[in-house]
């Protein structure tokens, strides 16, 4: 892992990932109110890098020891690599929860709201490999509920194969407005989330919520951008 060494006045100063976090924060407290989700993570997300960039302050002053021949110096370097590795964690749990969020904002049509975080993921779901890869990933799971089921159940997709059997054409349909040209970030992002979120339908045992979910997206995916 690569350390950042700051002095502690220079961590003192916000960084422009924690400015840019500040300022979403802040407009998206004047839009979605304070106790709304995505506040709450960019919060989390500002406060998490502002300790990191502090322990690595520490972690600098513990290598300077350690070159000063004092062995304490080792056991604050080492310390702060620790709490430096929790907080890196951290910050990827909390990215993981901003984009699940601002995907729930892009669904309902809250895309362009004046936030760069929306800004960001709905250029992320437009782009042209992104899109290759969602349709992709539609054909495979197509492709291999059309399978024998495996006898072992290690070897088994997480999806019902039965489920999935029965909503084929629908998924192809989906796959086919991925490649279509233009299709509506809305409906890119419904599509993401049905492949990626732990409640979509596309991993449970009923077929009729799985086929909701993909008529919304085929709408959501016609809409003009």
């Amino acid at each position: 892992m690569r350390f950042l060494f700051h002095s502690p006045f220079a961590a003192h100063q916000p960084t422009g990932t924690a400015r840019q976090s500040g300022n979403d924060r802040t407009v998206a407290e004047g839009l979605l109110a304070a106790s709304h989700p995505l506040v709450g993570a960019l919060r989390g997300s500002e406060t998490a890098f502002e300790q990191l960039v502090w322990v690595a302050a520490v972690q600098a002053a513990g290598v300077v020891l350690l070159f000063g021949d004092h062995r304490f110096g080792l056991l604050l370097a080492s310390a702060a690599a620790v709490v430096q590795l929790a907080l890196v964690c951290r910050l990827a749990a909390l990215r993981a929860r901003r984009r699940d969020l601002c995907l729930d904002l892009i669904i309902g049509g809250s895309q362009g709201m004046p936030l760069a975080c929306l800004e960001r993921e709905s250029r992320r779901l437009l782009e042209p490999r992104r899109l290759e890869r969602l349709a992709t990933s539609v054909d495979e799971i197509v492709t291999i509920a059309a399978r024998p089921l495996a006898l072992h159940p290690a070897n088994r997709p997480l999806f019902n194969v039965s489920v999935i059997r029965r909503v084929a054409p629908e998924l192809r349909q989906i796959a086919s407005l991925l490649r279509g040209g233009a299709p509506c970030a809305r409906g890119v992002a419904a599509v993401e989330w049905l492949l990626t979120s732990p409640a979509s339908p596309l991993y449970g045992p009923e077929v009729e919520p799985l086929r909701q979910a993909l008529g919304r997206a085929r709408y959501l995916l016609a809409l003009r951008p």
